[in-house]
């Protein structure tokens, strides 16, 4: 015995996929040793590194020497 929920609106086949969101570690590159920054919350690396240089005020010139990778 099942239920039954009929057929979906067409409504969901139109709706947006939310794009699945990753902790990212950003790492800060010197000679040594590599200093942890703190996590981001982001679908995709380049996403990533732009909220880690807003949110952990890195200037321009250091964004470079950042490692960004998944968790």
């Amino acid at each position: 015995m099942g239920f039954d929920f009929g057929t979906p609106s067409p409504d969901i086949y139109g709706m947006p996929k939310r794009k699945r969101e990753y902790d990212w570690e950003v790492i800060r590159l010197t000679a040594s040793p590599a200093r942890f920054v703190g996590t981001v919350r982001a679908p995709e690396e380049e996403t990533a590194r732009e909220i880690a240089t807003e949110q952990f005020q890195i200037r321009p010139p250091h964004q470079r020497s950042l490692l960004i990778r998944k968790t």
